[in-house]
C-alpha cells in the first residue's frame, strides 16, 4: 500500500522482486532509504543497489553504508570476475561516486560516525551536497570527539545544512577549543543527546553555534550540574527563539534549569 511504503532498506532493493515489481509500482512513494545493511548479508551486491536508484525518484532521506566494506566488497567481486583486474580500479571507483551523488543529492543523511571514513564530508563537498538535515551519531566504545570532528567538517562540506542532530553514546570530555563554525554558517537547528552528564564540555560545544542558532534541543541520560559558568564568557543567542531540555534521571530540577540556561 502507497500509504505505508515510505521506507526501504537495501536487502529488500536487491530482490527481484523489487526491481521488477514492487519498485516500478510503488518506488515514487519511497521516501527513506537504508543503506546500513548493504554489505551485511551473504552475496550482497552494491551494483544492483545502484542500478535500482532510478525506481526511487523521491529520495528524501539516505542512511548511509559503511564505505570501507562497501570498496572491500566491490574490489573482491571484480577480482573474482578478473583476477588479472586492478583492485582498486574503475569498479571501485564508479560504485563510490554514484553513492556520493546519491548522498549529496537528497536533502537528509543520517551517518554512523563509527563506520564513516574521515574523509567523507571532503568527498561529499565535491557533489555540491543539498544536504540541510544531518544525524550524526555513533555507538558505544566509540570515541565522541570524532563525531564532533566530522560535525565541523560536514558544517564546513554542506554550505545549506540547517538542522544538525547529535546522538553522542559516551561521555564527551574534549575541550573542542581548536574548532569554530564557519563563518558562512546556515546552521539554524541544534539537537544534542548525549548517555554523559558532563556538562562543561556540552555547552562548550553549543556555545560555539549561540550566534546563529534559532532552536535548540537538549537530551541527558544523566545530568551533572557544573559548579562553573556553563558557557563561556560571551555567549550569546541573539536568534534563539526554542529551547527544549530533558532528561532521564535527576535530582536537583533547579540545578537544571540554572545550568542550561543561556547568559
Amino acid at each position: 500500500h502507497p500509504a505505508r511504503a515510505r521506507s526501504v532498506g537495501a536487502a529488500n532493493r536487491k530482490t527481484r522482486k523489487f526491481r521488477l515489481g514492487f519498485g516500478r509500482k510503488f518506488g515514487r512513494y519511497i521516501t527513506e532509504l537504508d543503506l546500513g545493511d548493504l554489505c551485511r548479508r551473504d552475496g550482497a551486491d552494491p551494483t544492483i543497489v545502484l542500478d535500482a536508484l532510478p525506481l526511487l525518484p523521491n529520495l528524501h532521506t539516505v542512511v548511509t553504508p559503511t564505505m570501507r566494506d562497501v570498496v572491500e566488497m566491490v574490489a573482491d567481486d571484480t577480482q573474482f570476475d578478473d583476477p588479472e583486474a586492478t583492485r582498486y580500479g574503475r569498479e571501485v571507483s564508479y560504485v563510490e561516486e554514484a553513492l556520493f551523488e546519491l548522498f549529496a543529492s537528497v536533502p537528509s543523511l543520517v551517518v554512523d560516525t563509527d563506520r564513516c571514513g574521515g574523509t567523507f564530508f571532503a568527498s561529499l563537498a565535491t557533489k555540491s551536497p543539498k544536504t540541510r538535515q544531518l544525524v550524526l551519531y555513533d555507538n558505544e566504545d566509540a570515541r565522541p570527539e570524532r563525531l564532533v570532528n566530522l560535525a565541523f567538517d560536514a558544517l564546513g562540506s554542506c554550505p545549506q545544512l540547517t538542522e544538525l542532530k547529535l546522538v553522542i553514546s559516551e561521555e564527551l570530555n574534549e575541550p573542542f577549543l581548536g574548532h569554530d563554525s564557519p563563518s558562512e554558517c546556515s546552521l539554524r537547528y541544534l539537537s544534542l543527546s548525549t548517555l554523559g552528564g558532563n556538562t562543561p564540555s556540552v555547552f562548550q560545544l553549543i556555545g560555539k553555534f549561540s550566534p546563529v542558532l534559532r532552536s535548540l534541543e537538549l537530551n541527558f541520560e544523566e545530568f551533572e550540574p557544573s559548579l562553573s559558568i556553563p558557557f563561556a564568557e560571551g555567549s550569546h543567542f541573539p536568534h534563539l527563539e526554542t529551547l527544549v531540555a530533558s532528561h532521564t534521571y535527576l535530582v536537583r530540577t533547579d540545578d537544571f534549569v540554572n545550568s542550561i540556561s543561556p547568559t
